[in-house]
């Protein structure tokens, strides 16, 4: 991955930080759609509906992305009644896996870069989504 994605993808989180931190409003929002922090589910196929229903999962690929890897295999037997919980899930040694909603952010910012760099070298960088 080159500095120029990582400066991307790092100023896009700090925006939404601050703009969390500060209790500003996002203006691309919808306000009829559901807030990341309500899109938790029973199932993965459901937490992940719901990203996408909340405008948090934009492109097919990413969804087939998310559908593709259970939550649940990644968060320790002790928590994983809370699997689908869109919200950080401690995972030992002060660690976490973060919160759902934010790895769909992060694929979904990165993705414009991924596709150019697919144009270069064709299905490589695509290839880890599909």
């Amino acid at each position: 991955m080159n500095l120029k994605v990582l400066k991307v993808l790092f100023l896009s989180l700090l925006g939404r930080s601050f703009a969390y931190i500060n209790n500003q409003p996002d203006p691309n929002a919808n306000p009829s759609r559901p807030r990341a922090w309500m899109c938790s589910g029973k199932t993965n196929a459901e937490l992940v509906g719901k990203l996408a229903s909340a405008g948090i999962i934009k492109s097919p690929i990413v969804k087939r992305a998310l559908l593709a890897v259970d939550r649940r295999d990644y968060v320790p037997s002790s928590r994983s009644d809370s699997a689908y919980q869109d919200n950080p899930i401690p995972i030992g040694r002060g660690q976490t896996i973060s919160a759902p909603h934010m790895h769909a952010h992060c694929i979904e910012d990165l993705l414009p870069s991924l596709k150019r760099a697919s144009e270069r070298d064709p299905g490589e960088p695509l290839r880890v989504l599909d």
